[in-house]
C-alpha cells in the first residue's frame, strides 16, 4: 500500500515480501497446508489476508510488534 512491498503468493501455501525497488525478498510466510488462491492487503496496510484453494484463510500482521507499540 505504500510503495514499498509488494506480496506474492504460490501453488506451495507461501506468502512472500518483496522489496519493490531492489526486487529483493524480505521474507516468506508458510501460511497454507494448500494453495493460496487469493491475497489482499488490508486497506490500511497493516496485514494482508490470504486464502487457500480450499478456503483456508490467514491474516498476516506486515507491522512489527515493537512499531505497533509506539504508535500507541
Amino acid at each position: 500500500p505504500d510503495g514499498t512491498l509488494i506480496a506474492t503468493y504460490g501453488s506451495d501455501g507461501t506468502v512472500r515480501l518483496w522489496l519493490l525497488s531492489t526486487g529483493e525478498l524480505v521474507t516468506t510466510f508458510n501460511l497454507h497446508t494448500q494453495q493460496v488462491a487469493f491475497l489482499q492487503w488490508l486497506p490500511d496496510g497493516s496485514g494482508i489476508v490470504s486464502m487457500g484453494n480450499l478456503g483456508e484463510v490467514r491474516l498476516l500482521d506486515t507491522i512489527p510488534r515493537a512499531q505497533r507499540m509506539t504508535q500507541r
